[in-house]
């Protein structure tokens, strides 16, 4: 029986863990839930569903989801290492830890009483959080709060630190980015909002089978739909703005994802249909496939994710004394950065124009996290590398509010900004390949029940309460789609009666 590490990867969209043969260095198998197991779309969701039903509740259903994981791989016996990466919020739900400081402003904390937590590297036993395995559990350091262990992956595994004018960007809800200049790391995170996710947008949603990830030219605009497989599928052709479509394709769609957006937006542009803050189409609608459409008030939402990242990366090279016109490189992580088309993330400048090389990596969160239970990686470089970034508050930078407000004002209100007049050369744009490659991949589905003991009338209509139709009728109660429930920012289920906070575990 090989020895054997467990790396996870707690990610806001699932969990992720990866079993390796620490001896011979190769990875085995992998599993990984379809979506996360705690209800809602985004970090804050999953976070004030620990803050509103009690954390322990959170652990426990962190925990084992994470245990199942496990049990799928291997023989816990087995297993004489496991570590775990992510961002702050995701790690700190697994470790029952202090999450207050990431839903409140330093003022609200100081007010209240309440300390920031160290968040520096530390192993732990396992068992002390649940976790069905007798082993030491490696957890990387967060540089700050809302800079955390997944960023801290992207910068030591893009290979950027000691280099200079190098960007890295984890395009997501946080949207952390580093810049690698004179000899120093600068850190930050933009808060880019759901939107970057194809949240906040009219018919926007995760990934998953329907939803458009993106769009290209071939004698008319091709929709690129996602199959039952999450592969990309050729949708409908169409013309853009109007949407007349010129050839069917081959899967229905069902939305819109943040990758589709970037990919639109980029498309619209281009061809001069957009001019922020306006859609040239009838009534202001691009109109694309099965009645999905984008809006202008979906290209405004998208417009603020966008000025965001643009702000942060403009106020990491003015920190740095530098100009962002001078970055030759840039490191794309991320759910979004992996899949994106880099020329259309460059179109809408959420990487640097300038940027002659493109990388895309998958999944440094995992690849680091199997690094430290293979024994490959130590937790003391981590957190050396942790303190020696130097961090940008973008809250509380005058620099960035300044060029946040430019950029909402070009994407808002259409307001011009300057552009370089000469355009750039096309980059070269590289994949990164993955460094463990399992042989194997299982998916799970979390589930989230809600016990109903004696079925009522009153029980029917919770049903339909729902204004995302997310419940459904289950054999002792009521079952919740993880895919669709948006947690505690909803909660009409449990004002019409539904005990949401007792789920069956």
């Amino acid at each position: 029986m090989p020895v054997t590490g467990i790396a996870l990867d707690i990610g806001t969209s699932g969990i992720r863990a990866l079993a390796i043969d620490r001896e011979a260095g190769d990875a085995i198998a992998s599993a990984a839930t379809s979506w996360h197991p705690l209800p809602g779309t985004n970090l804050i969701d999953h976070l004030l569903f620990s803050a509103t039903f009690g954390q322990d509740l959170a652990r426990r259903i962190m925990i084992r989801t994470i245990n199942g994981l496990v049990e799928i791989l291997c023989d816990p016996h087995s297993i004489e290492s496991m570590a775990i990466c992510g961002n702050t919020g995701q790690i700190s739900l697994v470790m029952g830890a202090e999450i207050r400081d990431l839903l409140m402003s330093p003022a609200s904390l100081g007010q209240k009483g309440i300390r920031i937590p160290d968040r520096s590297a530390r192993s732990i036993d396992a068992r002390t959080l649940g976790l069905e395995v007798s082993c030491d559990l490696h957890v990387p350091p967060a540089i700050r709060a809302e800079v955390g262990a997944d960023a801290l992956a992207l910068i030591h595994k893009s290979g950027m630190i000691g280099k200079n004018s190098v960007m890295a960007v984890d395009l997501g809800t946080n949207a952390e980015m580093a810049l690698s200049a004179g000899g120093k790391i600068y850190v930050g995170s933009a808060a880019a909002g759901p939107a970057i996710e194809g949240q906040h947008i009219r018919h926007g949603m995760l990934a998953a089978p329907g939803a458009i990830a993106g769009i290209a030219y071939d004698w008319g605009w091709t929709l690129q739909v996602l199959d039952d497989t999450l592969h990309p599928a050729e949708g409908d052709t169409i013309d853009l703005g109007p949407g007349t479509v010129r050839r069917k394709g081959q899967v229905q769609a069902r939305g819109i994802t943040g990758t589709g957006v970037i990919s639109l937006v980029s498309a619209g542009l281009g061809k001069g249909i957009i001019t922020p803050s306006n859609i040239r189409a009838p009534g202001g609608n691009l109109v694309l496939q099965d009645g999905i459409s984008f809006s202008e008030e979906d290209l405004v939402e998208a417009g603020k994710a966008f000025g965001a990242i643009r702000a942060g990366q403009m106020t990491l090279a003015e920190t740095a004394g530098t100009s962002i016109d001078t970055i030759h490189t840039c490191h794309l992580a991320g759910t979004a950065g992996s899949f994106v088309d880099p020329l259309r993330a460059r179109d809408v400048e959420i990487v640097p124009p300038s940027a002659g090389t493109i990388v895309r990596h998958g999944n440094t969160s995992l690849e680091m996290a199997a690094d430290l239970a293979a024994g490959t990686e130590r937790l003391e470089t981590l957190q050396r590398i942790a303190d020696e970034a130097e961090h940008v508050a973008f809250s509380g930078s005058r620099i960035f509010s300044d060029l946040f407000i430019h950029e909402l004002a070009y994407w808002c209100e259409g307001a011009p900004r300057f552009r370089k007049t000469k355009p750039w050369p096309d980059p070269a744009v590289h994949q990164k390949p993955p460094q463990w490659i399992p042989e194997t991949t299982t998916f799970t589905f979390p589930q989230y029940r809600v016990p109903v003991p004696d079925w009522t009338e009153n029980s029917a209509r919770i049903l339909k309460v729902c204004p995302h139709h997310a419940l459904k009728a289950g054999d002792a109660g009521i079952e919740v789609d993880l895919r669709l429930c948006r947690g505690t920012s909803c909660l009409r289920c449990q004002r019409s009666g539904l005990a949401f906070d007792q789920p069956d575990e």
